[in-house]
């Protein structure tokens, strides 16, 4: 299982990340994005297969990028 942490996001924002967009993803350093109009959730979801299938650990933190 990973970590999503929106510190980054909320900085910029002032606000949580929420609802539908254009969602980036910062994970060890680089970006890794998933583009259109789709959920904070979903997106969260494809990142996560996209992650497990490069072989990253288990317990990485990724960062929701604003």
């Amino acid at each position: 299982m990973y970590k999503f942490d929106n510190s980054h996001y909320e900085r910029s924002h002032g606000e949580a990340p929420k609802g539908r967009g254009a969602w980036a993803f910062e994970v060890n350093g680089k970006g890794d994005f998933i583009w259109g109009g789709i959920t904070l959730a979903q997106a969260k979801k494809n990142i996560t297969a996209i992650l497990k299938a490069q072989g990253v650990p288990a317990g990485t933190v990724i960062y929701v990028a604003p």
